[in-house]
């Protein structure tokens, strides 16, 4: 099996951060962004590749720009 996407595993990492301090549960961002909560859950794993529009309604339903999530995967390096 091949590794994650380092960059993907940030992201993930980030939404999942950025969801909890928000106090969000998965099941609430994941009726936010219109998702299920197993999609999201493997988004935040880092398992799945998401499309700039995910990302879009991800931060929508966090309540950030998804400049915030681009941002820390560039910080990181990526």
């Amino acid at each position: 099996m091949s590794q994650p996407d380092p960059d993907l595993v940030v992201l993930g990492r980030s939404i999942r951060e950025l969801r909890e301090e928000h106090g969000m549960s998965n099941a609430d961002l994941a009726v936010a962004a219109r998702l299920t909560p197993e999609r999201l859950a493997a988004i935040e794993a880092g398992d799945v590749d998401v499309t700039y529009d995910v990302i879009v309604e991800l931060a929508a339903g966090i309540g950030v720009r998804p400049a915030q999530l681009i941002r820390r995967v560039a910080d990181n390096g990526g």
